[in-house]
């Protein structure tokens, strides 16, 4: 009987901390943001890639860091209620491609970019 109560007491305390993860997901997913220098202007680009599979605000801090690892990143903003990161970025620095290939890479999916 002990043990049964144990095993539910556990079992509550894993789906509490499995609900709550997007509220708390932050702390693993630190700021990464970095200072690019840009030579030209004419260089920078923003783009806005449509995301497939974000749910939370876990997914979307997930796809910044994601995006933020790679060189001549400006900004990120990323938006799991619009499906959506609008990136601005040194093409000199990083392309496209790669972004898009950073994005995949978190699990979730570029379905479009504008």
């Amino acid at each position: 009987m002990v043990s049964n109560q144990r095993l539910l007491v556990a079992i509550t305390l894993f789906a509490a901390i499995s609900i709550t993860f997007p509220y708390y997901s932050g702390i693993f997913f630190g700021d990464n943001k970095k200072e690019v220098t840009v030579a030209d202007k004419n260089n920078i680009q923003k783009i806005n890639f449509k995301i497939d599979g974000m749910t939370c605000d876990a997914c979307q801090n997930h796809v910044n860091h994601a995006v933020n690892e790679l060189p001549g990143i400006i900004d990120v903003k990323s938006s799991y209620s619009e499906g959506n990161a609008v990136i601005e970025f040194d093409s000199t620095q990083t392309s496209i491609l790669e972004i898009e290939k950073a994005i995949n890479g978190t699990g979730y999916k570029v379905v479009g970019k504008k």
